[in-house]
């Protein structure tokens, strides 16, 4: 196969695949990185190992799935063990190996969560309520603080307005 087919295939990946209340939506590995891409660039904190980082860091998902952030929280030693299994998927892809600073990789995953939320408010804002939705919100909040970048979860609800057909 062309190794550049394998490689663009790596973004044709469903996420939520395994919530069963996100399930139903349609969201790609390809553009959840990319959406993570445009914050990063948005918020100043586009280095190009962070977009590589962004760019790969879910790759490995199209040999092993999207594992759920309570999931990976819950077992987080089954957890360690994908994400060995994806890096070295991802490696033997193609992809090259990405070293980032301590910022960038609390940046990387900040930017994966705080896409994670959007996604949900725009799709199902009733699940905010349930405690693990409460808990990666407050987390990704937290994380937002000292990185002079004013928590972009505050007073952001996705108003859109919905035509009658």
């Amino acid at each position: 196969m062309n190794s550049v087919l394998k490689a663009w295939e790596t973004g044709i990946v469903r996420r939520w695949h395994t919530n069963t209340h996100l399930c139903d939506t349609v969201d790609y590995v390809c553009g959840h990185t990319g959406r993570m891409a445009t914050m990063a660039v948005y918020l100043g904190w586009g280095s190009l190992a962070l977009l590589e980082a962004i760019a790969t860091h879910d790759k490995g998902e199209k040999f092993v799935g999207d594992f759920s952030y309570t999931f990976k929280r819950s077992y987080p030693q089954v957890a360690a063990t994908i994400d060995s299994i994806e890096t070295k998927e991802t490696l033997e892809t193609g992809f090259p190996t990405t070293y980032l600073t301590k910022d960038e990789v609390c940046r990387l995953k900040l930017l994966g969560s705080l896409d994670a939320v959007f996604w949900m408010r725009m799709h199902r804002p009733d699940l905010e309520e349930r405690s693990d939705w409460k808990e990666l919100v407050s987390d990704t909040s937290i994380g937002f603080l000292g990185t002079g970048v004013d928590d972009p979860l505050e007073n952001s609800s996705l108003d859109y307005d919905v035509k009658e057909s």
